[in-house]
């Protein structure tokens, strides 16, 4: 009888969990930073002349966030992982000495 409320309770922590995470970009001190930088590439792409089908208004799609994506999950995949970070930086170290140290000998 109450199996339908367990999509409604889903659906619930879904809304929830995406609440939560905007009440902590809204109250973040860099969010106008953030939002100029928005505003100021979405002029930037309009004044682009872009080979992509564009709306019929001559304007492009949305503000140009699709090549932050990106840099962000790099951004977000390091901080989450960082000792994959010294890691890597280990290795841009360690390549070029092990060239080196190879043709010396």
């Amino acid at each position: 009888m109450y199996k339908h409320l367990s999509g409604v309770e889903e659906l619930l922590g879904k809304v929830g969990s995406v609440a939560g995470t905007a009440s902590h970009i809204l109250e973040d001190p860099a969010l106008s930073a953030i939002l100029k930088s928005v505003s100021d590439l979405h002029k930037i792409e309009q004044k682009r002349p872009s080979t992509k089908v564009r709306k019929a208004s001559g304007e492009v799609p949305g503000v140009g966030l699709s090549k932050l994506a990106v840099p962000l999950g790099a951004f977000v995949f390091f901080r989450k992982n960082p000792l994959l970070g010294w890691a890597v930086l280990a290795g841009i170290i360690a390549i070029p000495v092990f060239i080196g140290y190879s043709l010396a000998k």
